[in-house]
C-alpha cells in the first residue's frame, strides 16, 4: 500500500461511489470551508495493483505561532474488501 496525493476529480469519483459517503467528504464542502480560511488536501491510499482503496479530505489552517491544525471531516473512506 502507498499514500498518494489526489486531484479533486479523483477524490470525488471515489467518494461519490462509497457506501458511507457524506456531504462533509466532498469537494463542495472543501470549497465552502475555504470561506473560513481552510486549505484543502486530498489524500488517497492505493494497493499494490495501484487501485485506489481509500481516500480522505484534509482541511487545515493557520492556528497560532506558525502552527497549523488539520482534520479529516467524518474520517477516511476506505474499502476494506479491496486490500
Amino acid at each position: 500500500m502507498k499514500i498518494v496525493s489526489l486531484k479533486a476529480e479523483q477524490f470525488d469519483k471515489f467518494a461519490y461511489k462509497h457506501k458511507y459517503k457524506s456531504y462533509y467528504q466532498t469537494t463542495s464542502y472543501a470549497h465552502f470551508m475555504q470561506n473560513f480560511d481552510y486549505s484543502t488536501q486530498y489524500i488517497g491510499i492505493v494497493n499494490d495493483e495501484h487501485v485506489l482503496i481509500g481516500a480522505t479530505l484534509l482541511l487545515y489552517k493557520q492556528a497560532f505561532m506558525n502552527h497549523k491544525i488539520a482534520y479529516a471531516p467524518r474520517g477516511m473512506l476506505f474499502n476494506y474488501e479491496k486490500t
